[in-house]
């Protein structure tokens, strides 16, 4: 499985946007953790 990272946006005009944007899982990783059986200790 090799995801590509995602796309970083044209502009990011403040730190809520730069922390949404660098702490939004991508949607590979969700799909695998969703296949895992039991709880995600991190």
């Amino acid at each position: 499985m090799t995801a590509m990272p995602p796309e970083p946006p044209e502009a990011i005009d403040d730190t809520s946007e730069l922390d949404a944007f660098l702490t939004r899982p991508r949607p590979v990783l969700v799909d695998f953790i969703r296949t895992m059986s039991g709880p995600l200790v991190v």
